[in-house]
């Protein structure tokens, strides 16, 4: 039988998105685990927290949401040791190398079988870390925007916060608007694979812009709930 791809992963989150069905991304994100074998991509990840915030279940969505903090520490800590002056070797149990890797850039990402050396720079990784940086912030805002309806504004203001960073960071950067794959399309949207790269940076534009407008409200309204003068910044 045909196992799931990250493709056939993500279209059917757009599709529990669309529909609202929290119930139904929960049991994709297991078989993605379990009998699939895919690695949740960011795509993927900001499907399920909008789903949860959505669901306002808050405790999971604030899990998730933590957890992909930490993987996004952890992951650039170990670029950043491989590509120290004493770079760790790769494991006893490491498979062979991609060859795709090595020649400057793997469209599996996460999901190659194969083993990817951190020391050497992708052609299109300036493009992946912007939009592993925007997909952390969006599920910040989630987060944010589910805390807020819940009355719990503590945390609501830490994720505004952490999303206000992130999206810093990535208009610092500068976007990497040249990358491409299924990372690069809208986070619910079209697959994004058949876009030119015009097309795609557009999109990206447009995507940044728009989380920007969405923290830019949830700043408005937690700053109404402390009693803060319209327009101030959110202390």
């Amino acid at each position: 039988p045909l196992r799931a791809d990250i493709r056939a992963l993500n279209t059917f989150l757009r599709g529990c998105v669309r529909c609202g069905d929290a119930v139904a991304a929960r049991w994709a994100f297991e078989m993605a685990g379990s009998a699939w074998r895919v690695v949740p991509d960011g795509v993927a990840h900001v499907a399920l927290a909008r789903l949860l915030s959505q669901s306002l279940a808050l405790k999971e969505l604030r899990a998730h949401v933590e957890a992909r903090r930490e993987e996004r520490e952890e992951r650039l800590k170990a670029v950043a040791a491989a590509r120290s002056a004493s770079p760790p070797p790769p494991p006893a149990d490491a498979p062979l190398a991609c060859s795709f890797w090595a020649a400057g850039r793997c469209e599996r990402g996460a999901n190659c079988r194969f083993y990817h050396d951190l020391s050497v720079v992708q052609l299109d990784e300036a493009a992946e870390e912007a939009d592993a940086t925007d997909a952390q912030a969006a599920m910040e805002l989630h987060l944010s925007h589910a805390g807020a309806l819940l009355g719990k504004d503590a945390l609501a203001r830490d994720a505004l916060r952490q999303a206000r960073r992130l999206l810093a960071e990535s208009s610092a950067r500068g976007g990497g608007e040249a990358g491409g794959g299924e990372a690069g399309s809208e986070w619910v949207g079209g697959g994004g694979g058949e876009w030119g790269g015009e097309e795609r940076a557009e999109a990206k534009v447009f995507r940044r812009a728009e989380l920007q407008r969405e923290a830019q409200r949830l700043s408005r309204s937690l700053g109404a709930v402390a009693g803060q003068q319209p327009g101030a910044p959110l202390r």
